[in-house]
């Protein structure tokens, strides 16, 4: 088994495994790529976009000629576009009169398979009809050894009082990913990203597949790392409660209790390996 022992600034030494690192992120994707559960079927929105439903909120949909349920599969609109928004805003109400939880007032894209977009939905809804979303973070490391990190407000209706990335929001309607990743990294941490020399173009990281309260989430996690070590973040939101840096040793710690969301989990332990794979300020035995 090959060991790791990582150099902190302050001569202290750390022993990680990166078979260890490497079974922490299998299982958390592992986590995040969760089968279709049964009392779930198919959904269509004008035979473009796709999405999960549970079969009761369908048959209510469907109840109120909103959609029509063919063989295991939920149909809403047509081919047409025509009326698609209105369609959808009559089930987004539906739904909130179906729903305990609070309604963000937001509104994301729906997407074909090309990615086009092809109507919008309020944010709260995305999760019950499994329509896929998009959702970027920057994940800030203040060395190689240790990181920037902030803790999600207790108010949040979900992972409340959680740790997580830095930066980390969905792309809103008629976003692209860069946009969205600019606009949550000044209402988050109040930093301007073209401002920070060393930091990577969004990548894909992957595609979610997870049952919640809300419903089925399918999701496109995407992810930018950058050293930030000569700026001072700061939340504006109010959505976080906590922005600080920890040692790379204290945020595994803190990973392996489930103290961190799982897709900012996945994010920082794939920045790690590979971190240790390219050999910087580490030391292999």
């Amino acid at each position: 088994m090959r060991s790791i022992i990582i150099n902190m600034m302050n001569n202290k030494n750390i022993f990680i495994t990166l078979s260890k690192l490497e079974h922490i992120f299998q299982k958390t994707k592992n986590y995040l790529s969760q089968q279709i559960p049964n009392n779930y079927i198919a959904l269509k929105i004008a035979m473009k976009a796709n999405g999960y439903i549970n079969i009761e909120l369908a048959k209510k949909i469907e109840n109120q000629k909103l959609g029509k349920i063919i063989r295991n599969c939920l149909y809403i609109g047509d081919s047409s576009l025509k009326n698609i928004n209105s369609y959808i805003d009559k089930i987004s109400i539906l739904i909130k009169n179906y729903s305990t939880k609070k309604w963000n007032n937001e509104l994301l894209d729906i997407t074909d398979n090309n990615q086009k977009t092809i109507g919008y939905i309020e944010r709260s809804t995305a999760r019950a009809l499994g329509l896929k979303t998009r959702v970027v973070h920057l994940n800030a490391w203040n060395s190689n050894t240790s990181i920037w990190i902030s803790k999600r407000s207790n108010k949040k209706a979900i992972n409340p009082g959680k740790w997580d990335t830095l930066v980390g929001g969905l792309v809103s309607y008629k976003e692209n990913i860069n946009q969205a990743l600019k606009r949550e990294s000044l209402e988050e941490a109040n930093l301007d990203i073209s401002a920070i020399r060393q930091r990577s173009k969004l990548q894909k990281i992957i595609d979610i597949y997870k049952l919640t309260s809300d419903g089925f989430q399918t999701e496109e996690l995407f992810s930018s790392s950058c050293l930030l070590n000569n700026m001072t973040p700061s939340n504006k939101d109010g959505e976080i409660d906590i922005i600080k840096i920890h040692s790379i040793e204290e945020v595994i710690r803190l990973i392996e209790r489930n103290d961190f969301t799982e897709e900012s989990s996945l994010i920082i332990i794939k920045d790690l390996i590979q971190k240790i794979k390219m050999g910087l300020n580490l030391h292999q035995e």
